[in-house]
């Protein structure tokens, strides 16, 4: 892995014989991060193997490829190389190559600090018999973090082919298994390749497991160490007879502190709860009113209970509990949920202490408003929300003749029409440097 911006032309911030993937910059793209293997598995790209010779020439026995053993590493593209002792050494303090060696150091002094390994086989906190499972990388935010995916060592399955005279395969099946037999049989393969998020802590290098069998952990929000994680084991056995139901827990990326939220929570067409961008509230619909859940002390607030509005989807005919009418959002300062009553857009402080009709008029017009993220070309960060103190650009649709338009929302003003028709509308792209649409 080199870095051709090095000032002193390309230099390798990780030299090494084995497979480099995964690599990804933070958001800045002041850090990079890879996974390397040096297990020496055979690349399946490559020609097999030469044909053995003797009894057997004329065939290829099956070979079973060893494990890959990765290791992470990051790379600071600000860090400064440390002053090497090896310059102070004397020309000619050892005869021959050993004298040359210092020479040519002195003469060409690194500019650029190698990657460093932030996560290996053996490191502190990895569970016994587990291991960096290879797929995808992340940096958090601010680039403090780095979320990796790990698993258990697995068996190799057996080579492929013709069955031998004494081979055979048993399915054991229980009564009491938390998933129904063919569920079992069909989620296998998946069982098989599953992978758990950890996460690599790079200014304590600290390292922590989230996920795990039991329990399924996201990533944090944008701008807080809280994540949501979810576990359905106690209600995996009434698949086919009963909603999909979990628990729910925000968990501490950084101290692994556990709060539990919601118990027995779900349905259908009911989303998974939300985490606010600061982490101090999560939100849900129960099939008819949204509410908030306090992490720090899992008090529950009712947000809509009190507004003569209905917040589900009206259009839905699903059985059970409905759907909401739209999905939600968060204002870019996490204080505030922004939800559709199928016209108009709500804002509801996420403490209950106050909601706000922010559109008005789509109910008396028959227009859906929908909030629009516009994308900005080349950007690298995602949005933090929605920022109510500047203008902001709706969608709407017509529920009676569905031409679908624009307008726009400013601060404490009625929606501005930019345009509508009987067409429809791509999604909208902004210059990274204007304004213009």
């Amino acid at each position: 892995v080199l870095d051709p911006a090095a000032k002193s032309g390309a230099e390798a911030i990780k030299l090494a014989p084995g497979r480099y993937s995964g690599l990804t910059w933070n958001e800045k793209q002041t850090k990079l991060a890879f996974l390397f293997d040096d297990s020496g598995a055979a690349n399946m790209r490559l020609a097999p193997p030469p044909r053995p010779v003797g009894p057997d020439a004329g065939t290829v026995g099956p070979t079973l490829l060893p494990p890959p053993r990765y290791r992470a590493f990051v790379w600071d593209r600000h860090a400064k190389p440390a002053r090497s002792a090896v310059r102070d050494l004397p020309l000619g303090a050892a005869g021959g190559f050993a004298a040359l060696v210092p020479a040519v150091l002195a003469a060409h002094p690194a500019t650029v600090v190698p990657a460093e390994e932030v996560l290996g086989p053996d490191a502190p906190g990895m569970r016994p018999g587990w291991s960096l499972a290879g797929g995808t990388l992340a940096f958090s935010t601010e680039a403090s973090k780095l979320f990796v995916q790990t698993a258990p060592k697995r068996d190799p399955l057996p080579p492929a082919g013709p069955p031998k005279p004494d081979d055979f395969q048993l399915d054991l099946w229980h009564w009491r298994d938390e998933r129904l037999q063919p569920m079992q049989k069909l989620q296998a393969a998946a069982d098989r390749a599953k992978t758990f998020l950890a996460v690599v802590d790079l200014d304590g290098k600290v390292f922590r497991q989230l996920s795990d069998e039991d329990v399924t952990v996201g990533r944090p929000q944008r701008d807080s160490d809280w994540a949501l994680g979810s576990d359905n084991r106690a209600y995996r056995k009434f698949t086919g007879y009963g909603l999909p139901l979990s628990d729910y827990t925000a968990v501490n990326v950084k101290t692994g502190e556990r709060k539990p939220l919601l118990k027995g929570f779900g349905g259908y067409g009911t989303p998974a709860p939300i985490l606010s961008p600061g982490g101090t509230h999560a939100v849900a619909f129960d099939g008819k009113d949204w509410f908030a859940v306090a992490v720090a002390d899992g008090k529950r607030v009712n947000l809509t209970g009190k507004l003569k509005a209905n917040f589900t989807d009206d259009e839905d005919d699903h059985p059970g509990p409905p759907p909401p009418a739209g999905p939600a959002q968060w204002s870019s300062d996490g204080k505030s949920l922004l939800v559709s009553d199928g016209y108009d857009l709500w804002k509801l402080a996420a403490d209950g202490s106050a909601t706000e009709n922010l559109t008005q008029t789509g109910r008396g017009q028959h227009l859906r408003f929908s909030i629009v993220q516009v994308k900005v070309q080349d950007a690298t960060e995602e949005p933090r929300g929605v920022d109510l103190s500047k203008p902001v650009l709706l969608r709407a649709e017509n529920r009676d003749t569905r031409d679908t338009g624009f307008y726009r929302l400013d601060p404490g003003a009625a929606p501005k029409l930019l345009v509508m028709g009987a067409r429809q509308f791509g999604v909208p792209v902004r210059a990274k440097h204007a304004d213009t649409l």
